[in-house]
């Protein structure tokens, strides 16, 4: 018979060998650039980069909420801080450093993907006005410390994953998106990263998974 504590230490032990795997991959491919200079050059605030992460975690999301071919198992938000690239994005303490919605520079985010699956994508909506209006809020998550959403609950914002925060911030927040109503329907937008690369909503601007 299994116990809570044998439970624990079974949970904790395959997020240390996801993350050693994990560690292992982005020293090996640290070296690749990501983005060339004029790919760097398209970036604005704003952006949603989506990437592909290493890790049996990774490979799970991947199998389970791939559409249209993109391999893509987390997003986060572009903001340029002093000239310098950092993504707003919500990452559970298992799998990171700190919990919940936090930012890190653009180098630190490409390092923990595969170098040719990242997407980057643009809200047809946005303006200027909504540029100050993002940064003031993904800044005022940040900084409340919202801690990462284990369970999966869209309906509450005192908890975020990675979609929810987007989504909260772009939809809830900001009014530009067309959230759906129905339970099924919400549940499917929420839980597919499909939803952020809507043709309808966005464009993409970077497409590595095109080359």
């Amino acid at each position: 018979m299994v116990t809570v504590t044998g439970v624990f230490l079974i949970y904790k032990l395959f997020f240390w060998v996801d993350g050693t795997i994990e560690t292992t991959q982005v020293s090996k491919d640290k070296a690749i650039v990501r983005f060339s200079e004029t790919e760097m050059q398209q970036l604005q605030p704003g952006d949603i980069i989506l990437r592909r992460g290493y890790g049996f975690i990774s490979d799970m999301v991947a199998r389970s909420f791939t559409n249209n071919g993109y391999e893509v198992t987390h997003a986060g938000i572009l903001i340029n801080e002093n000239n310098e690239w950092k993504v707003y994005h919500s990452l559970s303490s298992d799998v990171a450093d700190k919990d919940g919605v936090q930012k890190q520079s653009l180098n630190t985010f490409l390092d923990h993907s595969y170098p040719d699956k990242l997407l980057v994508v643009r809200l047809k909506k946005f303006t200027t006005e909504t540029e100050h209006q993002l940064t003031t809020l993904v800044k005022a998550y940040e900084q409340a410390q919202i801690p990462f959403d284990k369970n999966g609950n869209y309906n509450d914002a005192s908890e975020m994953f990675c979609t929810e925060f987007i989504i909260q911030v772009y939809g809830k927040d900001l009014k530009l998106l067309e959230l759906p109503e129905n339970e099924q329907d919400k549940k499917d937008y929420y839980y597919s990263l499909s939803s952020l690369y809507d043709t309808l909503c966005f464009d993409k601007v970077i497409n590595k998974f095109a080359k």
